[in-house]
């Protein structure tokens, strides 16, 4: 008998102003590692056989001021869902891309297995959070989705949220 572990959602501290959720099966792997000020990620899938890690991977730097460099190798694009709409990224297969976003804006990075998974691929994560309007509540509903639909594979949502600063004005002064 074959038993599926369920997939692991679990926040992870990024660089300032980053949340970070991933999702990991038995399948998948995501490293992350401390690196420049920010957070350097990589997911992917493992090899069956060999249960080492897959040829194609996804990678992204989470910087300050909501910079993220992506890069994929031989695996999907990044989802950018933002303000204005929704797009992948690196525009050039197997280029690296430095991408600025704006508060509230979420990267989704999901290896192939994963991507296998999701019954109707990117376009269905980017509905999920139509009406939502927190970034922190969006970015968990993806996740959840992702873990409840991928019996294999990995990935990682991650929201720019800036902490808010609440510096006095000459209106706020006596």
């Amino acid at each position: 008998m074959t038993v599926l572990t369920p997939p692991r959602v679990a926040p992870l501290h990024a660089a300032e102003g980053w949340e970070v959720l991933t999702v990991c099966t038995p399948s998948g792997f995501v490293d992350s590692r401390a690196e420049g000020g920010g957070l350097a990620m990589v997911v992917g899938d493992l090899d069956r056989e060999s249960r080492l890690h897959a040829a194609g991977s996804t990678s992204v730097w989470f910087g300050r001021g909501g910079t993220a460099t992506v890069a994929c190798l031989s695996a999907p694009p990044v989802l950018w869902l933002g303000e204005h709409g929704h797009r992948l990224a690196p525009d050039v297969p197997s280029r690296r891309q430095e991408l600025l976003l704006a508060p509230g804006d979420l990267l989704v990075l999901c290896s192939s297995d994963v991507l296998e998974h999701l019954d109707r691929g990117l376009s269905h994560l980017a509905g999920l959070t139509d009406g939502l309007a927190d970034a922190a509540d969006r970015a968990r509903a993806l996740a959840a989705d992702i873990g409840s639909a991928s019996p294999t594979g990995a990935a990682v949502v991650a929201v720019w949220a800036p902490p808010t600063s609440s510096t006095p004005t000459e209106e706020d002064s006596p």
